[in-house]
């Protein structure tokens, strides 16, 4: 290290010609930067002792409260949570229809597959629920997502009644985030 007043080089925490001590990487709250010196300082013959520049942090910066959430995105938040444990019952649920039609040889019902799309769609809303909360374009592709969901549901029938159900809930979903939709872009005009 090169002492900050005469450049000597050194180590430890003086300088051994006049005493100054080291300068740290990092003192208190300010950070230091090295900075070689002017042109004109140079000597060729001694290598150049680097100058430290302090440059100190703003401390006026008032910090920004987040945003608030309001009712519908602190809804949507809990619907979402709510269809990704729905996505593991259904999911759980078809896996079982489906081991029920293997052991029974049932190979022309097909509710177990359409109960694992069920499911699947169910995760989608869930994450698009949650990660879009604030978002009027999340709330109409849950709405359209929730709409497909059913109509895959209701187009089967089988062994797999509680398919019925699950659909019968995306219908709600569907309905109730084109609800969110609409109230979200009445309230931004």
């Amino acid at each position: 290290m090169y002492c900050s007043n005469c450049g000597t080089k050194f180590e430890g925490k003086f300088c051994p010609e006049c005493g100054t001590p080291a300068v740290t990487q990092s003192s208190g709250s300010q950070d230091v930067i090295y900075q070689q010196p002017a042109q004109q300082q140079i000597n060729h013959q001694q290598p150049i002792p680097l100058q430290p520049l302090y440059l100190s942090i703003n401390q006026n910066i008032v910090p920004t409260a987040p945003p608030k959430q309001t009712g519908i995105s602190v809804t949507k938040t809990i619907i979402g949570i709510i269809c990704l444990i729905i996505f593991i019952i259904i999911f759980l649920q078809s896996c079982a229809v489906g081991c029920v039609n293997l052991f029974e040889e049932n190979t022309e019902d097909t509710t177990a597959g359409v109960g694992l799309f069920v499911a699947f769609f169910y995760l989608v809303i869930g994450i698009v629920s949650t990660a879009g909360r604030s978002n009027r374009g999340a709330s109409l592709a849950v709405s359209i997502i929730s709409a497909i969901t059913a109509i895959i549901g209701f187009s089967t029938s089988g062994t797999y009644v509680d398919l019925i159900v699950w659909s019968s809930l995306s219908v709600i979903l569907a309905v109730l985030y084109l609800i969110f939709f609409i109230f979200q872009k009445s309230a931004n005009r």
